[in-house]
């Protein structure tokens, strides 16, 4: 019994050595994602806040067209949140693989 508690300690020992750059290129994945996905997150909050302020504007300025507005604002709203929440689930699946092959 003593001599599969040694050879499984030494076997997890082999693929923690194994996962180790495995565990460094999820890390490096994870910052350049993050990185990429704060550039194009500007860009996005830009675009989706021309929209809104577009959309308002409208509104000001022809008060009879207001689902021209409203739509310009949810269009505004939608570029806006879906890239943020496509950098959020992303991050959040790495960190869920990097969880993963911590405990093992």
């Amino acid at each position: 019994m003593a001599a599969l508690k040694v050879i499984g300690s030494i076997l997890r020992f082999i693929l923690r050595i194994v996962l180790l750059p495995v565990q460094a290129l999820l890390t490096i994945l994870q910052l350049a994602f993050g990185f990429a996905s704060g550039v194009i997150m500007i860009i996005f909050i830009l675009l989706g806040g021309l929209f809104c302020f577009g959309g308002v504007i409208s509104l000001i300025t022809n008060p009879e067209d207001v689902v021209f507005a409203i739509e310009a604002i949810i269009i505004g709203a939608l570029i806006f949140a879906v890239p943020m929440a496509i950098k959020t689930w992303g991050t959040g699946a790495i960190m869920i693989v990097k969880e993963l092959l911590a405990k093992i």
